[in-house]
């Protein structure tokens, strides 16, 4: 009970941004939980390979469940963009878990034009997706389009045309949506957004009037 109400503590540091205290609330934890908050750690230090390392290690169910898509997501971001080391981007990072997710999303934007293929377009569309959160869509729209124009045929190209098309729905611009959604089923036909992009044209096409 101690060692749990402890890694909550370090949670509560790390939202704050108080990595230090972090560490020390969790230092007589050798468990793979505490493994976790050093993990977190680590990438909002930059140290991505050592934190994502750790991250990965966890698992699904031995850290936080609550948090195992975020590790998920981090170790992918990371993978693509394959550095040991790379503050700024961590720093971007824990703005958005610190609340300033329209800050974070224009820092990892920025970090992002510091990387290479893969490594750029990932955390562009990571940076678009922090904007969709702060709900500037014409930030996330602006980033997904230079994603798909750039990278339209890599992971993160299918799912910025997925993101257009969703905008130009809720636009009301269905033919604008379905064009989108065409050019990710024919360029990206091995996706596994494919299957959910049928579906949004499906539904799309049934909400044009018949002439």
């Amino acid at each position: 009970e101690v060692l749990r109400l402890s890694r909550r503590v370090a949670f509560a540091h790390l939202r704050a941004g108080r990595l230090d205290r972090a560490l020390a609330a969790v230092a007589g934890d050798s468990s793979l939980a505490g493994d976790e908050v050093r993990g977190w750690v680590a990438v909002y230090r930059g140290q991505l390979r050592a934190g994502t390392a750790l991250l990965r290690a966890v698992g699904a169910d031995a850290g936080d469940p609550a948090r195992a898509p975020d590790r998920a997501a981090v170790v992918a971001l990371a993978v693509a963009v394959d550095r040991d080391s790379m503050p700024q981007l961590g720093a971007a990072l824990l703005r958005a878990v610190q609340g300033d997710t329209l800050g974070a999303a224009r820092a990892v934007a920025a970090s992002a034009r510091q990387l290479e293929a893969a490594g750029e377009a990932a955390a562009l569309l990571w940076a678009a997706r922090l904007s969709e959160a702060a709900r500037d869509t014409a930030g996330a729209e602006g980033l997904w389009g230079e994603i798909a124009g750039r990278y339209g045929t890599t992971p993160a190209g299918a799912a910025s045309l997925l993101g257009l098309a969703r905008v130009a729905a809720a636009r009301g611009q269905y033919a604008a949506a379905a064009a989108r959604l065409e050019e990710l089923i024919l360029r990206n036909p091995e996706s596994a957004l494919v299957p959910e992009a049928r579906r949004e044209l499906d539904r799309i096409r049934g909400l044009v009037p018949r002439s």
